[in-house]
């Protein structure tokens, strides 16, 4: 609920802030439910890739510096 506050000149500060103050809801927070348990799922390895001796020159290429990566484009 919200009050609007209009301040009169008899009144004085302190008057408006006891008179106005504790209506306000912004530190109330509802109630969450629970989180849901944790579900464990096994993590697989990939399988390991196989390259052909091509792709394998072409990589200790790239590695080495003899070969841009980026003229693979």
């Amino acid at each position: 609920i919200l009050h609007p506050i209009s301040v009169l000149e008899e009144e004085d500060d302190e008057a408006v802030i006891e008179k106005y103050s504790g209506s306000c809801l912004a530190g109330v927070s509802p109630k969450l439910p629970p989180l849901p348990p944790k579900i464990l799922v096994e993590k697989v390895a990939p399988a390991p890739v196989l390259l052909s001796m091509e792709d394998e020159e072409v990589v200790r290429a790239v590695v080495s510096g003899s070969i841009p990566s980026y003229s693979l484009e």
